[in-house]
């Protein structure tokens, strides 16, 4: 027997190993292996009065811009829901985080009503009447505050709440007033957003029931059937700058630079505590009667709640005036 030639049992072993692998053959499966989901980190939550296409910035403590993957536009209830790039969420991002809502080119529903059509300012310079959508003016912003970075969930995805109204935006002035440096830190983030609640309690009589800012829901006061009182007094104190908007005079003439007057007049003491002078606080309650005297004349069951506040309100008003 003649003996076989190293090469060809070489090349026989090789057609036995592949034959027995499959390998050659049309038969053979490639194992697909999906990558795994980007991580999806971000913030939700809302804007007050609906407003809806308005786009959101985010910053970090340091005052450097986050980039954002998705989700930076408000949807048709105020909505939205962004979603950091993933090379930022694998970098690190440094909170506090500071969120800004550009109002260029978007709408919101009027939700203040003074007993006539002349409620709510809009872009073309005109008035809408309360419960109607309209063009946010020119320079339209709100600010709001994130004290610390998307807490861990069971989903993976780490998400955390922040909603936009005037009281966030008065929260982040006063915690870029109070920062060091210019740096924001958590405590001083967590102090800005319960002293705005804090003036929302006062302007309003409204129990807040200790909530924070951003764990309280931004409502429609137009179709709201029934609204926990601190979701009200948020609302109707929103609402209540548009009362003080007078198009005669250039610092009030539209509802950011009421926003502005709010935020240059209320400054926080040595002590925490926020001070403001009686003449300011006086219009500021004056609005606030406006709007949520309407509101409960509209309302099919009266809320005594809100019935109390406006009358302490309106007994404030005279005293403030005279301090």
């Amino acid at each position: 027997m003649n003996p076989v030639p190293a090469t060809r049992l070489c090349l026989l072993s090789l057609l036995i190993l592949l034959a027995s692998c499959g390998g050659g053959s049309d038969s053979s499966e490639n194992i697909i292996v999906d990558p795994p989901e980007p991580p999806r980190d971000g913030i939700g939550g809302s804007a007050a009065s609906r407003i809806s296409g308005a786009r959101i910035s985010v910053q970090d403590a340091n005052g450097d811009d986050v980039v954002v993957a998705s989700g930076r536009t408000t949807n048709d209830s105020g909505s939205y829901r962004l979603v950091f790039s993933e090379f930022e969420i694998q970098e690190g991002i440094t909170p506090p985080l500071l969120l800004t809502l550009d109002g260029s080119g978007a709408t919101a529903v009027c939700d203040f009503d003074q007993e006539g059509d002349n409620d709510c300012l809009t872009r073309e310079g005109d008035f809408v009447a309360y419960g109607e959508t309209y063009n946010l003016p020119d320079g339209f912003s709100l600010r709001a505050l994130a004290p610390t970075y998307p807490p861990d969930s069971e989903s993976g995805d780490r998400l955390i709440n922040v909603n936009f109204s005037a009281a966030s935006d008065l929260a982040a002035a006063l915690a870029i007033k109070s920062a060091s440096g210019g740096i924001l830190d958590q405590n001083l983030v967590e102090l800005a957003n319960r002293q705005a609640m804090g003036f929302v309690e006062f302007t309003s009589g409204l129990s807040s029931s200790g909530r924070d800012i951003n764990t309280v829901t931004n409502v429609d006061l137009p179709t709201a059937s029934s609204t926990p009182t601190p979701a009200l007094a948020l609302a109707l104190f929103n609402a209540s700058l548009h009362g003080q908007v007078d198009t005669e005079i250039s610092n009030v003439a539209n509802y950011r630079r009421v926003l502005n007057r709010m935020t240059n007049q209320v400054n926080a003491t040595a002590t925490g505590n926020l001070r403001a002078t009686g003449t300011y606080l006086a219009q500021a309650m004056t609005a606030f009667v406006s709007g949520s005297s309407t509101y409960q004349a509209g309302l099919v069951t009266p809320s005594a709640v809100l019935a109390g506040a406006i009358a302490s309100r309106q007994a404030s008003v005279p005293l403030l005036d005279q301090a």
